[in-house]
């Protein structure tokens, strides 16, 4: 647009347009900084308003200086909750203060549902980005930690600004979304100063009231030394605009930022976000308020307030729980009783041997020892196990498979073996409460299991009750022949010989030792890769009875086989 082209404006606007031409003229920081001086002098701490009062708080920042806040209802304000409206003023980050916008605050607080909130935030001149934006955010979550104190809904948490304000706004909705401290509702960024890069409308503006240089020095005040490409620098840089506050803009063809507002509104849009926004043909920046007499400046400013309206009854946004002061505390000695422990296990380990059996109670003796096994490593834990086992002549240990798969069996159910197991289970050089929780060991495989002595003579029993006296070679043939027709998956079936169904059969017994030596065989034929090569011809009566026992061909046998995977 040429500087000449007042003709674009509305017939209405081309006076203003020629007054704030004249007037608005200087873009330089000396006289941002002589604006200011200006402001500070006539307006600050002078709310100009009859229908309105301001009352003035301070909060203390970080570095020890105070920001002033505003806090603005209707005169004859009744004490209800209302929603609470964070409202940032415009002066492109530079210059202003929260009293040029008391007419905003006239036309939202008119009907009393509305409290509203000003912060004097730093202006570039005196500290650059993120200095606004961190007192933004400050009174935002002051608003929300003290929502009851100040009158206003938790949930109802609005935020929004004209110009510069609007573009705060718009970075405050992305800061606050990414913290997960506080939930914003709604925002109202009115023609928003976002991009600090320039646009097919801010490239070469001439427009009255704001213009390409006064928006070029303006950034570079607000952006300081350093090289700020963050969003929350400039809002319109976001990428990910998903999950925001429903938001409400209104803008004016001839404004500046016309086409950064499009296009934000169009990314808020287009990531699921309700949006609205009311395009004003002829119209340049802050209309609404500079102009106002017009009937443009009339309709923008009756649908900033119905935008409220609608955004009072329809918007609400929960607060995130914070952990209580309670639970933190219950973190922290949860903390040092770990170290606590950790410092003890320590010195249990450092301790020598002898000096640890010395301080271990006696089996008659109802004092409880400290649960000390979670400290012990898996595998001294299994030596200890096999330790135990050997000096207990009535207990064997064999090895479980945790992960094998679960087989039914008719008098035992796995439930019941595993709690016989664990009843008989006794390590005498380790005592332990009944409370103790033993760890889960490292390696599955290094998990052992110990068979009671009633056990190993079931298992004797029932071997020497079912074992046939065949021919070696016709077992091994019969074996190979079910083996290749049996289907994994399925059942294997009986094998049975005629010869020991006529004839009866003799019974040999079997010690203990010659069952342990089976359950060896069968330990380590488990824990080949490959299965081990059978030979031509079974030298005698165990090897047969052990290819007996991996081929499950007899029913109790099966019991036999399944008792001991499960134990």
């Amino acid at each position: 647009m040429s500087e000449n082209s007042i003709s674009k404006y509305k017939r209405e606007m081309q006076g203003y347009a020629d007054l704030y031409k004249m007037i608005f003229r200087s873009s330089s920081p000396a006289s941002f900084k002589r604006d200011n001086q200006i402001l500070d002098q006539v307006l600050k701490g002078k709310w100009p308003s009859f229908d309105t009062e301001a009352k003035t708080f301070y909060l203390p920042r970080e570095d020890g200086s105070e920001l002033r806040i505003l806090k603005v209802t209707r005169k004859d304000h009744q004490d209800h909750p209302c929603a609470g409206l964070l409202w940032l003023h415009g002066g492109g980050y530079a210059i202003g203060l929260p009293e040029m916008d008391a007419v905003f605050a006239n036309r939202f607080c008119a009907e009393d549902d509305c409290v509203m909130f000003l912060p004097d935030y730093r202006r570039s001149l005196d500290a650059p980005y993120p200095a606004a934006l961190q007192d933004a955010y400050q009174t935002l979550l002051y608003m929300k930690e003290n929502a009851a104190e100040l009158g206003i809904r938790e949930d109802q948490l609005f935020v929004g600004g004209e110009s510069a304000g609007g573009g705060l706004a718009c970075a405050l909705s992305q800061y606050a979304r990414d913290m997960q401290e506080v939930n914003i509702a709604f925002q109202m960024p009115l023609y928003p100063m976002i991009d600090d890069r320039m646009t097919a409308t801010s490239a070469h503006s001439f427009a009255p009231l704001w213009d390409t240089k006064k928006n070029l020095l303006s950034w570079k005040l607000y952006r300081g030394e350093n090289q700020e490409n963050s969003p929350y620098y400039a809002p319109a840089r976001q990428k990910n605009y998903e999950d925001l506050p429903p938001a409400f803009s209104l803008i004016g063809d001839q404004d500046p930022f016309y086409a950064e507002t499009k296009d934000y509104f169009r990314h808020l849009y287009e990531a699921g976000n309700q949006i609205m926004l009311k395009e004003y043909p002829g119209c340049f920046h802050a209309f609404d308020i500079t102009c106002p007499n017009t009937k443009s400046a009339k309709h923008a400013g009756r649908l900033e307030q119905n935008a409220l309206k609608y955004a009072i009854h329809n918007c609400f946004a929960s607060q995130p729980v914070n952990v209580p002061d309670a639970e933190e505390a219950d973190i922290d000695d949860m903390i040092e009783d770990i170290e606590t422990q950790q410092d003890l296990l320590d010195a249990y380990r450092n301790e020598p041997e002898e000096a640890q059996k010395e301080d271990l109670p006696e089996e008659d003796t109802d004092e409880k020892v400290p649960d000390l096994t979670s400290a012990i490593p898996a595998e001294e834990a299994q030596n200890t196990v096999e330790e135990s086992a050997q000096g207990n002549e009535e207990e064997t240990v064999t090895e479980e498979e945790p992960f094998a798969e679960e087989q039914e069996t008719a008098e035992e159910s796995p439930a019941d073996i595993k709690e016989e197991g664990l009843e008989t289970m006794d390590v005498e050089e380790r005592p332990v409460s009944e409370s103790t929780a033993v760890p889960f060991p490292d390696h599955p495989e290094t998990v052992q299991d110990v068979i009671t002595a009633e056990e190993i003579d079931t298992i004797s029993n029932k071997l020497t009750q079912i074992l046939p006296e065949t021919d070696a070679e016709t077992d091994e043939e019969e074996l190979a022949a079910a083996e290749e027709t049996l289907d994994p998956a399925e059942e294997k079936p009986e094998i049975k010989s005629e010869e020991a169904e006529e004839k009866p059969k003799d019974k040999e017994s079997f010690t203990k030792d010659d069952i342990m030596e089976l359950l060896e065989k069968k330990k380590e034929h488990r824990h080949e890769d490959v299965p081990p090569k059978q030979e031509e011809e079974p030298k005698d009566l165990m090897t047969n009875l052990q290819k007996i026992i991996e081929s499950d061909t007899n029913d109790s046998l099966d019991k036999i086989s399944d008792l001991v995977d499960k134990l």
